[in-house]
């Protein structure tokens, strides 16, 4: 018996179910009715229409509108994002073979009425996109309103297994009010077909594939964004889209073989269907690799606990054992033992309280550094809901940068950044294991598990100064800029430690990161005693106090009260500490971090005041806004000049290529020396006013 007979009396997952639901929901006057598109969209009572709306043809949307007087059409993006010759492109600048297919598509009747203007068509203008969906129409005696979430399409009103909703509003007061909305929307437009393609007359032979055509087309759309500008953070956007477009195809395929995999085909009707369960338990080993984005390399070297955030109670759940890997358990729970959480914190305060008793400076910058990486590491999990929420908020994927993924900890030789690595994983996993950047730095290693939904974050030991100046797309700076300015949905975060002396980054990287600097020394002449209070801090600490926290910060997502601000994303874990050490009776350390730090911006900040304090001559102040610095008279080699570029804001930098040119005022602000400079000339005046006297 073949594949097919031994399927028929199976129910397949792709065969029609009895029920068919109506999958177009249309509420009319508080009733829920049954409306065809015409009915809805009439024609005979309306002589004007006003649409605000993804068309996936456009002779589709003007043939369905003939009957209309007037037409304006405002082409919006279609809901699930996928590039198409009518979505708003990411910068709006227009495609010129967009428009050219547009009006290869129309028919001549539809030309002529954009000619007479009796049809417009709009798009939206640079860093504008429009999702509304919105239809006013207009007659002698009646208007309407039409809104939900229903496109001009096909599928829309055809009940083509795509569940919409639309909102008819027959009253004069709602077309009032959605007229000014509409209007609003329509200031933020600019015309869509090219007045070149308006100027062609009916019976003229036009060319519509001719590079001459979409040359002036290009020109014509370039000139009515003439005035907008591309600031630094959308042209580094730019830079990473060959990466984008490689990930997206790369999903295409994983998706195609899976079809394969999980289908058969039905000989005689020429159809797929979904195979047996019983079939795919045999294929288990070929399911396993096209789900996963985590190529087997990879998988073999993670040594990480798996931890999956899972959105129903939105807190952490990792599998019941090794053998048992299947079958989830709830990580995040409230620790009901008072004496055992009294006791972990205690002995994290104590572990923190090393760096300042056993290191040559004994101060507590430090220790208020190594409690910031810890508050970010039990962040860690909860990072990527930081960063869609936010986007979410603002309406822009993009929004997510300013929360990095990215914590660097830098810092001498024997400054304790590799214990407080291994610390780092005791506390959330029980586990002090961590990567070898030698072992990871191969080719989309890092890329896999950034991509995979174990939020545990990848803890690294010494970063090489080569990754961050690799051009490699699975390394450094684009890899940097793909996970925090693309990647969305679970994912980890990276936590490593790095030589302070290797570390620059450019500008649009260092906003993506975070930074902290750990530079006082330990005492090699107390190493027994620093290293016996390890001992014992290992010896007493278990992850109770993360899962304690992972609860706490778990419910403080559920109440709907912040849990970050856009100026401190460690807002939420601060909170609960300091919940943590006034319900367990501990003084809340001084050392305690009550804000994010800026250290890359204040070693730049060392660095260039030192820089131009020493070489003052190399710095040409002019009467304008500028500053000549003749870098090269300073600097060791080419190297050293991007690195010492790097250090500098990117607000301060006019010009780096062949010559450096600031901003005199931002890079005076920069150094702390615009105050400075104000007290001097008070103190010169002063010094006038005595000698006249």
């Amino acid at each position: 018996m073949d594949e097919v007979s031994n399927n028929s009396t199976q129910m397949g997952l792709l065969e029609e179910e009895e029920y068919a639901p109506n999958y177009l929901h249309i509420v009319k006057d508080g009733q829920k009715v049954n409306m065809t598109r015409e009915a809805i969209f009439d024609s005979s009572t309306y002589y004007e229409l006003l649409a605000v709306s993804f068309v996936s043809s456009p002779s589709f949307f003007l043939k369905a509108v003939d009957g209309f007087e007037t037409v304006e059409l405002i082409i919006g993006i279609e809901d699930n994002s996928v590039l198409t010759p009518f979505q708003n492109s990411i910068f709006g600048v227009i495609d010129p073979q967009q428009q050219v297919d547009f009006w290869k598509e129309i028919d001549e009747k539809a030309r002529n009425k954009i000619r007479n203007h009796k049809i417009k068509v709009r798009y939206s203008k640079l860093k504008t996109s429009i999702h509304t969906k919105l239809y006013l129409m207009q007659g002698s005696t009646a208007k309407r309103v039409v809104l939900g979430s229903a496109n001009f399409t096909e599928n829309a009103f055809k009940n083509k297994k795509q569940f919409e909703e639309l909102l008819i509003l027959d009253d004069p007061e709602s077309y009032k009010l959605y007229r000014q909305r509409y209007e609003e929307i329509k200031g933020f437009t600019i015309d869509y077909i090219p007045e070149r393609l308006k100027r062609s007359k009916p019976n003229e032979v036009l060319i519509l594939d001719s590079a001459d055509l979409k040359k002036d087309i290009m020109l014509e759309n370039v000139d009515k964004v003439s005035s907008a500008k591309l600031d630094v953070y959308e042209q580094e956007e730019i830079k990473v889209l060959p990466h984008r477009a490689e990930l997206l195809k790369d999903n295409w395929v994983r998706l195609e073989k899976t079809i394969e995999v999980v289908t058969f085909k039905n000989r005689k009707s020429d159809s797929k269907s979904f195979q047996h369960s019983s079939k795919l338990a045999k294929k288990e080993a070929s399911l396993k690799a096209l789900v996963s984005r985590t190529r087997a390399e990879s998988a073999k070297l993670d040594r990480r606990m798996e931890l999956y955030y899972r959105d129903e109670d939105d807190k952490l759940y990792c599998p019941e054992s090794r053998e048992n890997s299947d079958t989830l358990v709830e990580y995040s729970r409230k620790e009901d033992n008072k004496t055992q959480l009294q006791k972990n914190l205690k002995a994290l305060v104590r572990f923190v309280d090393a760096y300042k008793e056993f290191t040559a400076e004994s101060d507590y910058d430090t220790c208020a550094r190594v409690m910031e990486a810890i508050l970010y590491a039990f962040t860690a999990p909860y990072l990527w809901k930081i960063r869609d929420h936010y986007s979410i908020e603002k309406g822009r994927k993009n929004a997510r940068v300013i929360f990095p993924p990215f914590l660097f900890i830098a810092g001498r030789a024997s400054s304790g950044k590799t214990t407080l690595l291994e610390m780092l994983g005791q506390l959330l996993a029980d586990d002090s294991n961590y990567f070898s950047y030698e072992k990871i730095k191969g080719k989309n290693i890092l890329v896999d598990y950034f991509q995979s939904e174990n939020v545990m974050p990848v803890l690294v030991d010494e970063i090489a100064g080569t990754f961050f100046n690799s051009k490699a797309e699975h390394l450094g700076e684009r890899l940097i800029k793909y996970v925090s300015g693309d990647l969305d949905g679970k994912h980890p975060v990276l936590i490593a430690t790095t030589n302070a002396t290797d570390f620059d980054v450019p500008g649009q990287v260092e906003r993506r990161i975070y930074y902290l600097g750990i530079n006082n020394t330990f005492d090699n002449s107390r190493e027994t005693e620093s290293n016996k209070l390890l001992t014992e801090v290992v010896n007493t600490l278990d992850t109770g106090l993360f899962q304690n926290y992972s609860f706490r910060f778990s419910a403080l997502i559920r109440s709907g009260e912040p849990f970050y601000y856009e100026e401190d994303f460690l807002y939420g874990a601060r909170k609960i500490f300091k919940e943590l050490f006034q319900e367990m009776g501990i003084p809340l350390p001084e050392w305690f971090p009550h804000k994010k730090f800026l250290d890359y911006r204040n070693r730049g900040k060392i660095i260039w005041e030192e820089l131009y304090d020493a070489h003052h001559e190399f710095f040409k102040e002019k009467e304008s806004d500028d500053i000549f610095v003749d870098i090269d008279q300073f600097c060791r080699n080419q190297r050293d000049r991007v690195s010492k570029i790097n250090y500098i804001p990117p607000e301060c930098v006019k010009e780096d290529s062949h010559v450096l040119i600031l901003s005199k005022s931002k890079f005076k602000e920069f150094i702390g020396r615009n105050e400075r400079k104000t007290l001097l000339g008070s103190l010169k005046n002063l010094k006038q006013m005595f000698s006249r006297s």
